[in-house]
């Protein structure tokens, strides 16, 4: 009989590894052994075949030692002053998390744009141990890259449950455990600072119950794709069932040419790209005492900011971008999204077969002693430019499912400017560019829908944007918006759906959308319209809409239009300044951050 080896051995950095493999006398294996490169640049530094006696490929090798191999090569390139490390094509499946040292580029092999190598995840136990990458922070002339893999989570959507804390790549800043005992544990991440100078490039992340790319109180992330051509995107994030990329707390993001793609499970909300922040368990501690939202943008706040200390609260995500993007295939809840967000950009991307392709709004809190929900902490300075939404070119070349969007931009101001100071004051939306998008196919019978919609701004420009073969309304002010100039856009093709005669190209669905700053008014009968414009419009002819249609109900509109001098309608009264805005179940599922996972505190509560 022939001998058996039951176990190769394989030897590194004098320790002996067990491979974790049944081999026989006469062994076949793929013609490409498990192969680990070092470089230093382009310069080729070491080769490590991981099983030296029988060339075995990464599929025959057991999850605990190519853990072993691939956990090592990341110490021996640190060790050693390689800047890259290599894997041979094959599905790598490990046992643990993998992470990827500081300023290393980890990589796997590509042929034509198709990633080659694969990564896999034995199954784990402990939520916080079912991320398959995460990477310590690099540096900006050297940031820690990921790129040229294929991450598979092996989830699958037809069981309609959500693995919530499956992802692909995590990043977050925690580097120890805090005590949960201690009363002076801090509410968050406090002395550990921003993860940083992460570059996540060239990646297939698909199959995942929860989010493809999570990020957590991050600085200076990009997240790239090389392919410059429609539909052949090279970085893809795909059949995921909570978001394609998440981050909370995110600053400095960059998402380029990059596809999300089949997101979600029937019944519950899912996200394409999301920036978000953590709420707090109280409304004293949801705002950081130094966060810079909080100071005038002058000269004095930037140095009160600066001067200021973290005691408690949290930070909303800021300086994000999104471009030449595509989005499609969510058919449950949002493609682009911000909850709170400042400074987020959304330029040149594509949304296909979205319920809600651009939704911009605040954060939903519990009311006292109700059952109702309210908004605070509005977003700002908030650019979304040249997108298009259901464009029939698009969907020759990405043929996306049917599903319907209900809306096409929305973007919001809230109920209240903070929990902690003003409670009665509106929080409006202030910085709002919403130019050149193409929004077509819009199918609703919501009057506060349409192409584009706003709610409670200031100063809002919509401009030169297109709107076509829509329900309701191509342009919708809801209520609250103030000084606004809705001009130089094109709307054509709406459709009747309702049979009321309520649609219209331009649809005054609210109240007190006007040039006043606020909805308290010197003057009791009627406010400003100085500074508003809503003309220099192309609007659509049809024998069943009317070009601009305003409800009879609303009170407090005062607009210059082209074809009336002034909108009003009634004196002003006590209509609600906060109407309008319809109100979807939130069946999202708590999701606690990192710091309360493994700190053992409990899970907050309705969180975005």
């Amino acid at each position: 009989m022939p001998h058996i080896l039951k176990w190769g051995i394989y030897i590194m950095g004098g320790c002996a590894i067990s491979l974790g493999v049944m081999f026989s006398s006469a062994p076949v294996y793929a013609a490409e052994p498990a192969t680990i490169t070092y470089y230093t640049g382009d310069t080729l530094e070491r080769t490590y075949i991981i099983d030296k006696i029988n060339h075995a490929s990464p599929e025959d090798l057991s999850p605990e030692a190519l853990s072993i191999a691939v956990d090592g090569s990341m110490d021996i390139a640190t060790e050693n002053g390689y800047t890259r490390v290599h894997l041979s094509p094959g599905t790598y499946t490990l046992a643990h998390r993998l992470n990827v040292n500081k300023s290393l580029i980890l990589e796997g092999t590509t042929d034509d744009g198709k990633n080659l190598t694969t990564i896999q995840l034995a199954p784990q136990t402990k939520p916080e141990e079912k991320a398959m990458l995460t990477a310590a922070s690099g540096t900006k002339e050297a940031p820690t890259t990921i790129q040229k893999l294929t991450l598979d989570g092996q989830w699958d959507p037809a069981s309609k449950q959500l693995d919530i804390y499956q992802r692909g790549i995590v990043l977050h800043p925690l580097t120890k455990l805090p005590d949960p005992t201690s009363p002076t544990s801090p509410k968050y991440y406090v002395g550990w600072g921003r993860k940083h100078d992460v570059t996540i490039q060239d990646m297939t992340i698909r199959n995942m119950g929860g989010t493809g790319i999570y990020m957590e109180f991050v600085d200076n992330i990009k997240i790239i794709g090389s392919s410059q051509v429609k539909g052949a995107e090279t970085n893809r994030l795909e059949n995921l069932g909570y978001a394609g990329i998440a981050g909370y707390s995110a600053n400095n993001v960059d998402v380029d040419r990059t596809l999300v793609s089949d997101v979600g499970v029937s019944g519950q909300q899912a996200y394409g790209m999301a920036f978000s922040w953590k709420k707090g368990t109280t409304d004293a501690n949801q705002l950081a005492e130094d966060d810079p939202s909080r100071f005038p943008t002058t000269t004095e706040g930037k140095a009160a900011q600066s001067n200021a200390t973290y005691t408690q609260g949290y930070y909303r995500s800021q300086h994000d971008t999104v471009t030449n993007s595509t989005i499609m295939n969510i058919p449950t809840w949002e493609g682009l999204d911000t909850h709170s967000g400042y400074d987020i950009n959304f330029k040149n991307n594509r949304l296909l077969g979205v319920r809600f392709p651009i939704v911009v709004g605040g954060m939903d809190y519990p009311e006292e002693g109700t059952e109702n929900l309210i908004a605070a902490y509005p977003p700002k300075k908030i650019l979304i430019q040249e997108n298009d939404l259901n464009q029939e070119t698009d969907n020759t070349i990405y043929n996306p499912n049917k599903k319907t969007s209900e809306r096409g931009i929305v973007a919001t101001g809230t109920k209240y400017q903070d929990l902690l100071q003003n409670p009665n004051t509106l929080g409006f939306l202030e910085g709002l560019i919403i130019d050149t998008n193409h929004v077509n196919a819009i199918k609703t019978t919501i009057p506060s829908r349409g192409g584009i919609s706003i709610h409670v701004t200031k100063a809002a420009n919509i401009i030169d944007n297109i709107l076509t073969n829509s329900e309701m309304n191509g342009l919708v002010f809801m209520s609250s918006n103030k000084k606004t100039n809705m001009s130089g856009n094109g709307i054509s093709g709406m459709i009747d759906n309702t049979g009321t005669g309520k649609t219209a190209d331009i649809g005054i669905r609210g109240s007190h959308n006007n040039g006043e700053d606020s909805n308290t008014y010197a003057i009791p009968d009627k406010p400003t319209d100085a500074g508003t414009n809503v003309r220099d419009n192309i609007l659509g002819v049809g024998a069943s809409f009317q070009a601009i249609l305003q409800e009879a109900e609303s009170t407090a509109n005062a607009l210059q239009t082209d074809t009336l001098p002034t909108i009003l309608t009634q004196p002003l009264e006590s209509m609600p300044a906060w109407d309008y805005l319809e109100k979807e179940p939130s069946v999202l599922p708590d999701e606690r951050s990192y710091y309360e996972m493994e700190s053992g505190k409990p899970l907050l509560t309705n969180e975005k």
